[in-house]
């Protein structure tokens, strides 16, 4: 596994703590909005965590087991989870110009419009 194959790792386990994260922010609010917010949030980040795991298997080699490590975020706003989760995938994405791995930059870059969009919906509450 090289640098490249752990950088995309460290963006799935920040994702998998993201959701773990998430799931408890949806648990515990009062405002509907968040909660609605929540269950809409979820379901895409799996499949961007799918995506992105897929792609890495075409391109190196299955992660295995014991590698996925949640990397639960400390902060219990959902619009600070969400932004962080930008700014690391833009920096994973500035590291993956190499040919095999522009799939995965791809990937990263749909995943940061659909967690803008989210950003965005956030500011309502």
């Amino acid at each position: 596994m090289n640098d490249k194959d752990k950088l995309i790792l460290n963006i799935v386990n920040c994702l998998l703590g993201s959701c773990i994260r998430v799931r408890e922010i949806h648990w515990n609010t009062h405002n509907q909005a968040t909660h609605n917010l929540t269950n809409r949030v979820l379901p895409e980040i799996g499949e961007h965590i799918d995506e992105l795991i897929e792609l890495l298997s075409g391109v190196s080699e299955r992660p295995g087991f014991n590698i996925l490590k949640p990397i639960v975020p400390g902060s219990k706003d959902l619009k600070e989870i969400l932004q962080a989760l930008v700014i690391k995938s833009e920096m994973a994405c500035d590291q993956l110009d190499e040919i095999p791995y522009k799939s995965v930059a791809r990937a990263l870059e749909e995943l940061i419009g659909d967690i803008n969009v989210f950003v965005y919906l956030s500011d309502n509450f």
